[in-house]
């Protein structure tokens, strides 16, 4: 596949992710649990495996690592809010700074 479509994809992909995240912070009652851990997980996956096909051009940078453990980190949450509802506003706050340093780290490549 070509790399602009992976990283169409996997653009694509993590922003269904953090949408559907929030989606669980919202309201996170048990009738929304299977959609929303299913939804999120099929678009973890997606960017897992969209992020492996793009790394292979940059050949595992440090950056790169740090953005596995954001992508980990954000694919847990979903799980955690329904076991934990009063976290939910912490684990949004904590999301929302994920997603702006996983932006600054693809678009600044700092190490």
């Amino acid at each position: 596949m070509p790399y602009e479509l992976f990283k169409f994809i996997h653009v694509a992909a993590v922003i269904f992710l953090v949408s559907f995240t929030f989606y669980a912070f919202a309201n996170p009652i048990a009738q929304r649990r299977k959609l929303a851990l299913s939804l999120t997980g099929i678009a973890s996956l997606v960017v897992f495996i969209t992020g492996l096909g793009m790394a292979h051009v940059w050949s595992w940078p440090i950056w790169l690592f740090a953005k596995l453990a954001i992508w980990l980190a954000i694919s847990a949450f979903t799980g955690i809010v329904f076991r934990r509802t009063h976290l939910a506003g912490r684990l949004g706050l904590i999301t929302a700074v994920l997603v702006v340093a996983a932006t600054w780290l693809v678009y600044f490549k700092p190490f």
